[in-house]
């Protein structure tokens, strides 16, 4: 009665302008000498970045971690090259997200990076329905064997013992029974589905924790919009003080759960409220990624920047203070980013135009006259 009405609303918020792009299409007649040499500044940008961030005070945290982000960007411009090292850089400019996920047993920046990654991939060239199938039998089998084996993973890397994925992949394929246990396969949907969730926030709320009326809606404008050298109190991304309070649950500190979009929905608004926050924030997003499509109608290689804006938005889990925080900072950060690229260093990648060519032809035209 309200988890699929409040989705739906969403859905046709996000849909209502039916804004598309085709990619090949915009991509074709875009000069790409220059996008081996684009790649390679935003991957030594973010480089830089991943050092200075532990030197970075809390305020600008976030925005040097968004620079982090550039190399992924820089990824973009590889694919899209036509240099033949094209994807020897690919593969550089991922080594360092692979290799944290794997040091750290934190899989979530690798699987939202890749997926974002594999959009623009996908999009170069066209497919049949076979290799579609086959291409979502890899990805389905790739999410299952992360989600089956990083609990235990997880616990051997934090407790110092010698753990590899690829080792611990291989055990668990090799392994029989396990593959089919009831908890492995409880545990994988659980993980996947945020539906439990949202029932304990339907449970709790106004039962016990009354409606919290646009509290942590405006927070997170807050947060959003408001430097913390001036609200020093703002709201923290990370989703434990919502989830606590809404769902009734414990977490632990280190524990990084949202209650979502549409459980934060009900918790501030109830049911009919709710469902009616969820269509304008579909709206809301709808407009911000139109504006970035007929942004790159005019400049195309924007196109490249957009994952900059919403990575972090489109997750299904991510509370609204995340969301705005997100799409206000990575959009400075992509818009700025994008026109020093464009105006600066682009030029310095381009073929120097035939200047001399040009002089003579303009000499023998005034010869004629």
């Amino acid at each position: 009665s309200y988890a699929l009405p409040g989705a739906a609303a969403y859905v046709f918020g996000l849909l209502a302008f039916g804004s598309s792009i085709r990619q090949r299409e915009l991509m074709r007649n875009v000069r790409r000498d220059g996008f081996l040499g684009i790649g390679l500044c935003l991957n030594a940008m973010a480089l830089v970045a991943r050092f200075a961030a532990p030197m970075v005070p809390g305020s600008l945290g976030f925005a040097v971690h968004l620079m982090s982000q550039l190399g992924y960007v820089g990824t973009i411009y590889f694919f899209f090259s036509r240099s033949p090292y094209r994807w020897a850089m690919i593969l550089l400019s991922l080594l360092p997200l692979v290799k944290t996920s794997a040091d750290s047993a934190m899989f979530h920046d690798v699987i939202l990076w890749m997926g974002l990654l594999f959009c623009y991939w996908y999009g170069l060239r066209k497919h049949e329905a076979l290799s579609k199938a086959g291409l979502l039998l890899v990805v389905g089998f790739s999410l299952f064997t992360i989600q089956a084996i990083k609990e235990e993973y997880r616990a051997k890397v934090w407790s110092g013992q010698g753990a590899s994925f690829t080792g611990q992949a291989l055990d668990f394929w090799t392994s029989g029974d396990a593959i089919t246990s009831d908890t492995i396969i409880a545990n994988v949907i659980t993980r996947l589905n945020q539906g439990w969730i949202i029932s304990a926030v339907l449970q709790n709320v106004p039962a016990r924790e009354p409606y919290a009326n646009g509290e942590t809606i405006k927070d997170a404008f807050v947060a959003a919009l408001v430097p913390r050298f001036i609200v020093s109190e703002k709201a923290k991304a990370g989703g434990q003080i919502n989830f606590r309070r809404f769902t009734g649950l414990g977490i632990e500190e280190g524990t990084s759960m949202g209650v979502s979009p549409l459980g934060e929905a009900y918790a501030n608004f109830g049911q009919l409220g709710g469902i009616g926050l969820m269509l304008c924030f579909g709206l809301v997003f709808s407009i911000c990624y139109t504006f970035c499509l007929r942004y790159s109608l005019k400049h195309t290689t924007f196109l490249f920047w957009i994952p900059l804006i919403f990575y972090q938005a489109i997750k299904s889990e991510t509370e609204f203070v995340t969301v705005l925080n997100q799409v206000t900072k990575g959009a400075v950060v992509a818009f700025v980013m994008h026109w020093l690229v464009m105006e600066y260093v682009m030029p310095n990648f381009l073929p120097a135009p035939r200047k001399r060519r040009k002089q003579r032809v303009v000499n023998m035209t005034e010869g004629r006259a």
